[in-house]
């Protein structure tokens, strides 16, 4: 079994291109800072309306939330659509969820166009379990279906649900045909390849240190090193430091796990979704399973597991075990756990701190596409279209105050601090059982 600092769709990722640290001063239509998707789509989108476009990474592109997910296009965002008509009227409800499948259908499209090879395998299925949450989820899916027609979405029955799922745990299951899983890193890739052709320019680790807007608009380095710009787009959860943005999205470490099986038998994996859908559970960053070239890809985050290598697939096996009782032989090649931050507001947040500095944020937890739609957005509005990043930014969102946040993020602590406590003792208990049996 290998544990890894990369995630699986970096390790997965052949043939990547480094791109180069920014080392002189220069200047640029639009320079944007960030390297995931949301950034690596404005670029593209600028590169090819002919503007200059600047991108700087601290890290590596893709090193951030793009490859810590799931892998899952799936319109809309992590909340409810009846909740989004709540607080934006149903019009404009309609028209966010709209954007969003355009979104979705235009990546899926890209993929095909740009001849990026990237796993596009089409139908998901998303199963909920218990009392009011179920209830929630029907209520939800029965407002998509009538006002959001352009994504076809089923409500299977037992017997529809058998043919699509081999486990009877769920009280729910909902079947979107049109929603889709892809491995995003080599996406991520291939459109930072089409941006390089059109003029794109992508430097990596190259940090900012500051945003300068005064009669020229600017972006300072951590090595001194200056680009004027006329627009600057910012989409990186790392540069929310309160620095650069002090109304930054809250956010909460969650943990992120990604678990990727040796190859398994044909029959065991037809026993689980015998049409090879992909599988997400309904909640706010449910866990994931799907199919890739006969190995099962699982990947979850939300959850509390203390531990590492063994003891993580232990406990992760399981709580799948519950699910698919099929999977109690299952032999893990490949295990990766981190804690992401992630938002806590129910919509990402669009923003203009400066005429010329345009900002999404509080992404991640919303999905690919959310990721993507964002950079389209963006770049929009720095090349002077801005109906959709105005629509966005009229949402009203709830805000936490810096003591809320720094408490939330406390218990959340402590709260895994005591599992690893739990899961410590449980291990002395069964250690002293098998001394006293052996003696």
């Amino acid at each position: 079994m290998t544990q890894a600092m990369q995630t699986w769709f970096e390790l997965t990722t052949e043939n990547r291109v480094s791109y180069e640290s920014l080392e002189q001063d220069a200047s640029a239509d639009v320079v944007i800072i960030g390297g995931g998707l949301t950034a690596v789509a404005a670029g593209q989108a600028v590169a090819e309306k002919g503007q200059s476009c600047i991108v700087l990474e601290p890290s590596t592109i893709s090193f951030g939330a793009t490859g810590r997910g799931g892998g899952h296009l799936k319109a809309g965002f992590n909340c409810f659509f009846d909740d989004l008509v709540d607080v934006v009227g149903r019009g404009s409800a309609i028209d966010i969820w709209q954007r969003s499948i355009a979104a979705r259908e235009e990546m899926i499209e890209l993929a095909d166009t740009l001849e990026i090879d990237c796993d596009i395998s089409r139908g998901i299925l998303v199963g909920a379990k218990h009392g009011n949450n179920v209830d929630k989820f029907e209520k939800s899916i029965n407002q998509l279906s009538l006002w959001v027609s352009d994504d076809p979405i089923e409500m299977l029955n037992e017997k529809k649900a058998s043919v699509h799922l081999g486990s009877q745990y769920y009280d729910k299951l909902v079947y979107f045909a049109k929603a889709a899983s892809f491995h995003p890193t080599k996406f991520l890739y291939g459109l930072a390849e089409d941006g390089i052709k059109k003029g794109l320019k992508i430097y990596e680790y190259s940090p900012v240190k500051s945003i300068n807007t005064g009669q020229v608009t600017s972006v300072t380095l951590e090595n001194g090193r200056h680009i004027k710009a006329n627009k600057v787009i910012v989409c990186a959860t790392a540069y929310m430091n309160g620095v650069l943005l002090p109304n930054k999205a809250r956010t909460v470490a969650k943990p992120v796990y990604q678990i990727v099986s040796k190859t398994m038998d044909e029959k065991v994996l037809q026993s689980l979704l015998p049409l090879k859908d992909s599988f997400s559970e309904f909640g706010p960053l449910g866990d994931h399973i799907t199919i890739l070239d006969k190995r099962l890809v699982m990947v979850g985050s939300g959850r509390m597991f203390a531990g590492k290598g063994e003891k993580l697939t232990h406990i992760i096996q399981k709580t799948w075990l519950k699910v698919f009782p099929q999977l109690h032989n299952l032999e893990i090649d490949y295990i990766w756990n981190h804690y992401a931050g992630v938002a806590m507001n129910f919509m990402p947040v669009f923003e203009k701190t400066h005429e010329d500095v345009f900002v999404a944020h509080g992404l991640t937890g919303h999905g690919q596409v959310s990721m993507y739609l964002a950079g389209k957005t963006l770049a929009q509005a720095a090349m002077g279209d801005t109906d959709a990043f105005e629509q966005f930014s009229r949402i009203q969102q709830t805000k936490l105050s810096s003591v809320t946040h720094h408490t939330i993020a406390k218990v959340d602590l402590a709260y895994r601090k005591f599992m690893q406590y739990l899961h410590n003792r449980h291990d002395i208990h069964n250690r002293q059982e098998q001394q006293e049996s052996g003696e």
